[in-house]
């Protein structure tokens, strides 16, 4: 990514992305709060910077791939207790809750860069919500909460307990 494809030089909150390989291009919509944050970034970081030079640099100048961010997200993750966490799953995060918020699936297809509708539809199925325990609020996995006569879902461990009362 290029400086002059960011708020940093625009000053507009949306990215410029770019995809080299199928000539490709599409805009981003980014919160209007970040745009200090890529002035900011540009200012510190790429200071004497021109507008075709790459906002991302890796420790040797040159720009940064996607093996460099891959490395370093599952290196993030790893530290963070987060087990197999890569670039994809930050991506698929992003779209599923944009599409939660929004539920819009063309506004992410657009975001996403997806040809077709059915590409971005598998990619942002409805998760089903999280059920939990009336009794003690822990998650249920799907299948193992028991609804009891006042309609309240237990796990296997507070119908355990209620039993043995």
């Amino acid at each position: 990514m290029h400086i002059a494809d960011t708020p940093a030089h625009h000053g507009k909150p949306e990215l410029h992305v770019r995809n080299l390989r199928r000539n490709t291009s599409r805009i981003v919509s980014i919160p209007p709060e970040l745009v200090p944050a890529f002035q900011r970034f540009v200012r510190l970081y790429r200071a004497g910077a021109q507008p075709a030079d790459f906002l991302f640099l890796s420790e040797r100048g040159s720009p940064f791939g996607y093996i460099s961010l891959y490395s370093k997200v599952r290196r993030i993750g790893r530290e963070a207790g987060i087990g197999r966490l890569h670039p994809a799953v930050l991506r698929h995060a992003f779209l599923v809750r944009l599409y939660e918020k929004e539920q819009d699936l063309r506004l992410v297809q657009e975001q996403a860069g997806h040809a077709r509708l059915k590409s971005t539809a598998s990619a942002v199925h409805p998760h089903p919500p999280i059920q939990r325990c009336d009794a003690c609020d822990k998650p249920v996995a799907p299948g193992h909460g028991v609804r009891i006569d006042s309609g309240q879902v237990l796990c296997p461990s507070c119908l355990s307990d209620l039993r043995n009362r």
